[in-house]
């Protein structure tokens, strides 16, 4: 099934858009800096990207892991301590370029919740140093991904160039509870039967294994959100037409899973999209005790039903098994 994700096609755009456009493998490979000889003297950012995202646990805990690396691409290491400086004089329209390439809403990590500190020293005999970024994403807002755009502004030795290729990178930041990832999604519908939609037959979403398919975005402590991000790209309900011939999606929903973090029951499902002349809404199936999250194997297992203004009720009986990590 062809995969509909504007979001994906906009973020090839904005990598090209983002990225050089050097032919020598040498240089895409970081052999060498942007001077192509052996001799160079350049700092850089080190890797290949210009865009890098961390997702943390959503807990009480202080960190400081690295977030990217400053590196001096010279055949001879520095006979003495190199200072590098970073800047974040770019970093709001490194962010709203990105958001407008991608249709992402990344804001500006505020400093209250995470610092980085933009001084370093490569020492010398050293060829790198890490660059870190102090934070405790108890504080983060786990509905928004925060990003700070860095840039080479300054080297203390005058023999060493700033890497006209590789000075600036993105980063982003954001909280994920126990339950964020990506799941492939097994399920069955009954009850519209008479409008079109698929009645009590099992279908797997995606029907085809390319990486892609639920993502369970974090959206507080205890919940997370489903968005699809192989059919649509966007935050719906999904679901397959009569007799799971072809895929389709609900209109003006968005289900949102709430957790009990003692149990793991799956507590409540509810709609973020405002309601329209439809009505639609979700909430728990009755029927059933059992819904739930399995830590061991990171399994969803949801029984909920969705309501409709003159429709009768849709059941939904869906289990979402981990794939991996959300990107």
């Amino acid at each position: 099934m062809k995969k509909y994700s504007l979001l994906s096609l906009l973020g090839i755009f904005s990598m090209l858009f983002l990225s050089s456009c050097l032919k020598d493998k040498n240089v895409d490979n970081r052999v060498y800096g942007v001077d192509g000889s052996d001799d160079s003297r350049i700092v850089e950012i080190a890797g290949d990207k210009t865009y890098k995202s961390f997702a943390f646990d959503f807990q009480n805990l202080a960190i400081s892991p690295t977030i990217f690396e400053l590196r001096l691409a010279s055949n001879e290491l520095p006979t003495s301590d190199v200072t590098v400086t970073l800047s974040l004089a770019k970093s709001q329209a490194m962010i709203t370029a990105y958001n407008t390439a991608n249709g992402t809403s990344f804001v500006p990590l505020p400093p209250a919740i995470g610092t980085v500190p933009l001084t370093y020293v490569i020492p010398a005999g050293q060829r790198s140093v890490a660059v870190k970024i102090n934070t405790n994403s108890i504080n983060f807002d786990p509905s928004t991904i925060y990003a700070l755009g860095f840039e080479i502004a300054s080297v203390s030795d005058p023999s060493f160039k700033i890497s006209g290729n590789f000075k600036s990178i993105l980063v982003s930041f954001s909280a994920k509870n126990r339950f964020d990832g990506n799941y492939q999604m097994i399920f069955k519908t009954s009850g519209w039967a008479a409008y079109g939609i698929s009645d009590n037959l099992t279908g797997t979403w995606p029907s085809n294994a390319d990486g892609t398919s639920i993502f369970m975005i974090t959206s507080s402590g205890t919940s997370v959100d489903l968005f699809d991000d192989w059919g649509f790209g966007t935050y719906i309900q999904p679901a397959f037409t009569a007799g799971n011939a072809g895929a389709t999606g609900f209109g003006a929903t968005s289900p949102r899973f709430i957790f009990d973090l003692a149990t793991n029951k799956l507590v409540n499902v509810i709609n973020t999209t405002p309601p329209d002349a439809r009505n639609r809404a979700f909430a728990l199936n009755p029927a059933f005790t059992d819904s739930r999250f399995d830590p061991a194997t990171r399994t969803i297992y949801a029984r909920y039903i969705m309501t409709q203004i003159g429709r009768p009720i849709q059941t939904i009986d869906a289990e979402f098994r981990y794939v991996s990590a959300r990107p």
